[in-house]
């Protein structure tokens, strides 16, 4: 059965192959008097009856524009149509023209703000897979030509078809979403460096044959021939583009150096990934891979492994990033997939270094608490997240007719999607990398504060903030003015930028006015987002250890295994009136994952909350009912043992007690909020019989239930720029 499924994908892979090679690299589409050719197939599928006259088989080309739609639902962006040699075009979103959302633009900088001041290998860098392979510059364009023909011979059924572009945004949109963590699939192809989606096929007898067939070439003085098994899918190309219609390597690296050097952007800091090949040393490419990246980019901007060694010499431990760039200057990390050894060694860094990156399949991931890839290699143990190990964790959604991305038969699942991204991302792996990533997406990896929520402008921000935004709309309707004819296309832009600058207005004013009436950055119970609330509505205050900014990860109580020590808690929950214990500090999350175990701390002391404010009004109702005739002796018990377990609290337990009596007669902690909204997907941190119970109520990491319920610890956040307390302000 194996055999038989390997012949079958084998055969498909071949014919596929051949159909995207012979009819896409030299005609497209055959010619008209071969009668069983893809221009007869074709021309019998409804929906895509090409007649012969709009066919110049001469070259393959279409003499009208086969367009696709390229833009995703809910994607605000200037369209712009591509099209590439055969005529073949998409509608894709202009390059930098993608448009967000204002409160998820500042809540996504917020995060990266938090991110910056731990080193490399405990920060988060979000990630996409495959960054420029993206149909913004043409991936992709073919598939729905060849999916049609797919089907009309029968090999695809259903949703099956052809998707080979992993990304449909330009590399400057997925910048300017967030993405710090940019993947360049690398190749050597047509005598020159290609950004191209091949590698990972490893034939040993294939490169032998290709290696015979240079030798014999060399003896005739012809040059070497540079291809081989890693090439397959580059040249040919499985990308449904035409290999001599992929970007050049250059062009894609000067893109993210343009935007690197943009107004705004200079205090940036990208972590440039080659998805390179060994084959590039076996050519002697990799000097010129290097002096591509190297031209393109400030020397004095690129962290080198040199410089980071003497770092981390001179200061006993590796610096934050925050460090890296307003104290060194330093603004690119370089690293390759291949290690070429010392042909890089003074430039680039490999996979061991500087904290060994390592990739697991995210499919191999278990969420909270475990937060750790099992099985990742064989014979090793789980893998956890924010281990001082950097993780990068990629999903793919490409498909070739009825197989996957990794070419076997099956769905492409599980997807770092809306629903995953937000469990992965509390977990802290460090580099989540999504396919197709897209505002919606973005959404989903937002942790701090939530949707509409936003700390107070720093004094002065706020009228910056409003001049930016104008310019920025005036330079929007300047643009849009020169691609759009017409006063209705102008009225409704202008409207619609109307709209975003009152609404980043509205939440600055709305944050300001909280910050004067005496409001609190607050964690909520329901799901462990932030908001600005009154500070008296908090029943509780976050305390965190005393152990400087670095990422802390929750022991929980429990003993090292080496020594026995018993290490103590990341996090303490006081009431809000109370001090801080001993070796605690009033805190805030550094972190996702530091957010994650607080929040796990505060759904437990809910619940908990919400057992004893049940007792008390049992208490209440009972000793209510023992001043009637027929209840008074079951009354008088009650509220004997009541009193009873009174005295028998720790004087901590009998001040929360009478703190929570108090909050609940005023209404602050809700019993039914409470109690519906405290999830999680499989406890964690704040490890407790409650946390046992949430385990059975939810399947999910930070879903559903009544967010804005429940009940709210204080952060501390600290003016201006409303950072944790602990970590230092910058001066960016």
């Amino acid at each position: 059965m194996a055999q038989h499924a390997t012949t079958t994908r084998l055969i498909f892979m071949v014919w596929l192959v051949n159909a995207i090679f012979v009819h896409g690299e030299e005609l497209l589409l055959e010619t008209e008097e071969e009668e069983n050719g893809l221009q007869a197939a074709l021309e019998r599928i409804p929906k895509h009856r090409l007649a012969s006259e709009r066919l110049a088989a001469a070259d393959g080309r279409f003499t009208s524009p086969q367009t696709r739609d390229g833009i995703p639902e809910g994607v605000d962006c200037d369209p712009v149509e591509r099209c590439d040699s055969r005529n073949v075009c998409a509608r894709v979103c202009a390059r930098g023209s993608v448009r967000l959302d204002p409160w998820l633009q500042q809540a996504v900088a917020y995060q990266w703000r938090l991110s910056r001041a731990q080193p490399l290998c405990l920060a988060q860098l979000l990630g996409t897979h495959n960054s420029a392979i993206t149909l913004a510059d043409g991936y992709g364009m073919h598939d729905e030509l060849y999916t049609s023909y797919l089907r009309y011979l029968n090999l695809v059924n259903g949703g099956q078809g052809l998707v080979t572009n992993n990304q449909v945004l330009s590399l400057t949109d997925q910048l300017n979403l967030g993405v710090r963590f940019v993947e360049l699939d690398v190749h050597w192809i047509q005598s020159g460096l290609y950004i191209a989606h091949c590698g990972g096929f490893h034939s040993a007898r294939l490169n032998a044959l290709v290696a015979a067939l240079s030798a014999v070439a060399a003896w005739f003085g012809h040059p070497p021939v540079e291809w081989d098994a890693e090439t397959l899918g580059c040249s040919p190309s499985l990308s449904s583009l035409p290999a001599r219609d992929q970007r050049l390597f250059s062009d894609a690296v000067a893109e993210v150096a343009a935007w690197l050097a943009a107004p705004g952007n200079e205090a940036e800091f990208i972590v440039l990934y080659l998805d390179d090949q060994m084959d590039l040393a076996t050519w002697g490419r990799v000097p010129e891979l290097l002096a591509q990246v190297t031209a393109a980019f400030p020397r004095a901007a690129i962290l080198t492994p040199p410089e980071l060694a003497d770092l981390v010499a001179q200061g006993g431990s590796p610096p934050s990033i925050e460090s890296l760039v307003s104290r060194h200057g330093k603004r690119l990390l370089l690293m390759s997939a291949a290690d070429y050894g010392a042909a890089m060694s003074h430039t680039a860094f490999n996979h061991s270094s500087p904290c060994g990156l390592a990739e697991p399949l995210f499919q191999r991931f278990t969420a909270a608490p475990s937060c750790s890839f099992a099985g990742w290699r064989r014979g090793r143990p789980a893998l956890p997240a924010m281990s001082g190990r950097l993780l990068r964790t990629p999903t793919c959604r490409l498909t070739y007719g009825p197989y996957n991305c990794s070419l076997k038969l099956g769905d492409n699942t599980p997807q770092l999607d809306s629903e995953l991204l937000p469990g992965a991302v509390s977990c802290g792996i460090n580099v989540p990398a999504p396919d197709l990533l897209t505002p919606d997406l973005l959404a989903a990896a937002v942790w701090s504060w939530a949707p509409g929520h936003l700390p107070p402008p720093a004094p002065g921000q706020q009228g910056q903030q409003g001049e930016k935004q104008q310019g920025e709309g005036q330079q929007g309707e300047k643009q849009q003015g020169e691609k759009q004819q017409g006063q209705e296309g102008e009225e409704q832009q202008g409207e619609k930028q109307q709209g975003q600058e009152g609404r980043v207005s509205g939440m600055a004013a709305a944050a300001a006015a909280a910050a004067a009436a005496g409001s609190c950055a607050v964690m909520r119970s329901g799901d462990g987002r932030w908001e600005m609330r009154p500070c008296a509505e908090a029943a509780w205050a976050a305390c965190r250890l005393d152990a400087g900014p670095a990422h802390i990860p929750d022991s929980d109580g429990a003993a090292d295994s080496r020594s026995g020590a018993i290490a103590p808690a990341s996090w303490v929950l006081v009431p809000a009136l109370a001090a801080c214990p001993l070796g605690y500090l009033p805190g805030a999350p550094h972190t996702a994952r530091e957010s994650y175990d607080l929040w796990q701390r505060l759904a437990a002391a809910a619940a908990e909350a919400t057992v004893e404010a049940e007792a008390l009004d049992a208490g209440v109702e009972a000793a209510a009912a023992g001043e009637t005739g027929d209840g008074a002796r079951g009354g008088a018990a009650a509220g004997a043992a009541g009193a009873a377990a009174a005295a028998g609290l720790s004087p901590f337990r009998r001040q929360r007690r009478q703190l929570l009596a108090s909050k609940a007669a005023a209404g602050v902690v809700q019993v039914k909020a409470a109690r519906d909204g405290v999830i999680s997907s499989g406890g964690g941190s704040g490890s407790s019989k409650h946390a046992d119970k949430r385990h059975e109520e939810t399947h999910r990491l930070g879903g559903g239930g009544d967010a804005s319920g429940g009940v709210y610890a204080i952060l501390a956040l600290q003016a201006p720029e409303w950072l944790p307390a602990g970590l230092a302000q910058s001066q960016h």
